[in-house]
């Protein structure tokens, strides 16, 4: 698994801040154009990705083929194996990319009420962690739980409420899902400025203990790519 997270320049806005109608399908132009870049980059790189006319098949996919939504509305390119996962907040921009289902969420820390929102949205596990741990603890634990639930597909179907990224007291690395998409779950955050928390999901879709050690080395090795982008 690869992270990439782009930085938005001042400048960016500047130049393209005319108005919001007219921003946010540039925003939307400019954001699939470099997902496609990263798509290639991350297919192009790996040792494992196949040669010769199946490899100009698949960056012919990856350069033009459309984005299509599952019925949740999760994007994604068909013939290409890879799965990734979108957001963004603030100046930044965060793309994950892996050969499992994955899932990336960023939050900028702001002045609001998360005891308040924890209370409406989080486990009394995870809210009694915010009270412990201090007010940037609810955007952490936020980030985990939108990276899960982008991870499993189903968004905001899946319920905030419906699982727990806290046990005994401290952030789980791995969550069980039960039910529908089943499974097990693998988090993990990354610290990528002081003003941003970032949290990756990532799982194996298999039972294999070997695969999910496999997958959490994959976590603990992802490679992380800061680029600004102009």
């Amino acid at each position: 698994m690869k992270l990439y997270i782009y930085k938005k320049s001042e400048y960016f806005y500047e130049k393209t801040a005319v108005d919001k109608r007219s921003r946010i399908p540039f925003y939307c132009g400019q954001q699939e154009k470099l997902l496609r870049k990263v798509l290639l980059e991350y297919e192009e790189e790996a040792i494992y990705c196949d040669a010769g006319a199946l490899l100009e098949e698949k960056r012919t996919v990856i350069l033009q083929g459309p984005l299509e939504q599952t019925e949740y509305g999760k994007p994604y390119l068909k013939n290409t194996g890879l799965e990734f996962s979108v957001s963004h907040s603030g100046l930044f921009l965060g793309y994950a990319v892996s050969r499992h289902p994955v899932g990336i969420d960023l939050q900028s820390l702001k002045s609001i009420d998360g005891q308040k929102l924890a209370k409406r949205f989080f486990t009394s596990e995870e809210q009694q962690y915010i009270m412990m741990h201090g007010k940037d603890s609810f955007f952490e634990i936020w980030a985990r739980k939108e990276a899960l639930i982008k991870c499993t597909g189903r968004g905001l179907a899946q319920g905030l409420s419906s699982f727990s990224t806290v046990s005994e007291g401290n952030l789980s690395d791995c969550i069980v899902i039960e039910g529908a998409f089943s499974g097990k779950y693998f988090l993990r955050s990354f610290h990528i400025s002081p003003e941003i928390k970032c949290a990756v999901c990532l799982t194996a879709g298999k039972k294999e203990e070997h695969v999910y050690r496999e997958v959490q080395t994959e976590l603990a090795e992802a490679r992380f790519v800061q680029r600004i982008w102009e």
